[in-house]
């Protein structure tokens, strides 16, 4: 996890590469999460994928471009999907 809500662990010990986030997740709001990675000084140009619903693809897309997000992937998706997107973000 890369924010937890143990206040006593901070954002600058993680180094991820990549996040997916799911804004089927009940427990955060995965938004506000982009836009704290967005204003986390040394992860402000990680790559966040945003995993939304197929139905409401437009308004997920629309939001998660206005918290930061990099891309969007409408579930479900394929297998193949997720890895070539990730491909995409990923250094070699």
């Amino acid at each position: 996890m890369l924010f937890s809500q143990d206040e006593s662990e901070e954002p600058e010990a993680y180094h991820p590469h990549l996040v997916l986030l799911s804004v089927q997740f009940a427990r955060m709001d995965q938004y506000l999460l982009c836009r704290t990675i967005r204003k986390t000084r040394h992860l402000v140009r990680l790559p966040v994928i945003i995993l939304g619903t197929r139905e409401d693809a437009t308004f997920d897309i629309m939001r998660g471009r206005l918290a930061g997000s990099t891309d969007f992937l409408s579930k479900p998706f394929k297998p193949h999907q997720l890895i070539q997107m990730i491909k995409k973000y990923l250094p070699a």
